[in-house]
């Protein structure tokens, strides 16, 4: 879950620190965010076509980019290359996470 609408800086996957970072040049590729599971990062425009995005569509891109990522790291490559899965997916886990309730 993301902590107040903020992206984390970096978090574990297995032994390995992933770092998140804001990268706006993106937009000009017209994409929302992109992973490397070799270098271990995830880069996430906050602006898409010349507009601001909203917190909402941002976490978007980031839970879009960590499943194309966690796919990738324990060898699955071809879900990672299914992007109608990737996008279901990331969606339904963002709800879920978004969404726990503790007592």
């Amino acid at each position: 879950m993301l902590k107040n609408n903020k992206l984390p800086k970096s978090f574990a996957v297995g032994a390995q620190t992933i770092n998140v970072v804001i990268n706006n040049a993106l937009a000009h590729e017209n994409i929302l965010g992109q992973c490397d599971s070799v270098k271990n990062l995830i880069e996430i425009s906050e602006v898409f076509r010349g507009e601001a995005l909203v917190a909402d569509q941002i976490e978007d891109s980031f839970y879009h980019e960590l499943t194309h990522l966690l796919f990738e790291k324990v060898g699955r490559l071809d879900l990672s290359s299914d992007e109608g899965l990737v996008i279901n997916f990331s969606l339904v886990l963002h709800q879920a996470l978004k969404s726990l309730a503790y007592e």
